[in-house]
């Protein structure tokens, strides 16, 4: 008797299945081809990704290569391109390449003009464009005035500023080149005071206050 309630129970169930899978047995296939499709698109994407990854790699490394070469004539139409066209952060780089070139070549205007770019270009990361405003604010040491060179590097040199080091450096050597001594001998001071400043850019302050030193005892006497 026993078996026989089995049997009838399996029927049951085996029915219940049927009626289930005929009122939604179309959703269960399409669930199943959605999740199969993610998948698939999902790596298919994965390997879009690496694919142009690479391709914009090799041309950013052969970029590299002619300008290391001092081929700028070669380099300049792929690093143009990767600004254009490049792939994840390769754009971002060829611009930065773009400027450095510029300004090797001596057409630090343009240079300068083209790290700005960077510094306003909001879908850059922040890190980046503060690195653009650093690479300007470099080139601008001694043909800008030091009150731009402060302007543009204050936004930098806050005490929670990432580049403050930097910046202050910037600011110091502006001031320095302009004759200002005194006030590059007290930038150059606060840096060297900051426990967090590079020892490096400390080791560079410190030779600059020497040589600042006997120019304030000119000043003095």
């Amino acid at each position: 008797m026993s078996d026989i309630f089995r049997e009838v129970e399996e029927e049951l169930r085996q029915e219940k299945l049927k009626s289930l899978w005929k009122r939604y047995g179309a959703y269960v296939i399409a669930a199943m081809v959605l999740i199969v499709g993610a998948v698939g698109g999902y790596r298919f994407y994965q390997s879009w990704v690496v694919s142009q990854s690479g391709l914009s790699g090799a041309k950013y490394a052969t970029a590299l290569r002619f300008l290391g070469e001092s081929k700028f004539d070669q380099a300049a139409p792929i690093l143009d391109e990767l600004a254009k066209e490049g792939y994840g952060a390769y754009p971002v780089l060829a611009r930065f390449q773009e400027a450095a070139s510029l300004a090797k070549s001596g057409s630090r205007d343009e240079a300068v003009t083209l790290y700005d770019t960077i510094a306003n270009d909001a879908s850059v990361d922040a890190t980046f464009r503060d690195l653009a405003r650093i690479r300007a604010g470099f080139l601008l040491v001694d043909i800008a005035s030091p009150e731009e060179v402060a302007e543009r590097m204050a936004p930098l040199a806050t005490d929670d500023g990432i580049w403050r080091h930097t910046a202050r450096e910037i600011m110091a050597l502006s001031q320095y080149g302009a004759g200002n001594f005194s006030k590059a001998d007290e930038i150059f001071d606060s840096i060297m005071a900051d426990p967090a400043a590079p020892a490096r850019l400390k080791s560079r302050a410190e030779i600059m206050r020497t040589l600042i030193a006997p120019k304030l005892s000119a000043e003095a006497s």
